[in-house]
């Protein structure tokens, strides 16, 4: 007999949606800009635009420090 825990989504982690292409227009950046300042392929950046992926922990880190220095640039 093989016992299999239940599984409970109220303690899985759930990442919020992102909009990619939003957030990359902020930026003024081209996919293949973007692309290259997270050192990702240009088609994981359009995956993530379409809705088929969605960036890893790591890329969505990186995506805010873009968003928080160009910011930071805007206000100087």
């Amino acid at each position: 007999m093989t016992l299999v825990k239940k599984y409970d989504s109220k303690y899985t982690m759930k990442k919020e949606p992102i909009d990619v292409k939003v957030m990359r227009d902020k930026l003024g950046f081209t996919q293949e800009d973007l692309a290259r300042k997270l050192n990702v392929s240009l088609s994981a950046v359009s995956k993530w635009e379409q809705g088929v992926s969605s960036p890893s922990r790591l890329a969505r880190e990186k995506i805010e420090k873009l968003l928080k220095k160009e910011g930071e640039k805007r206000s100087e």
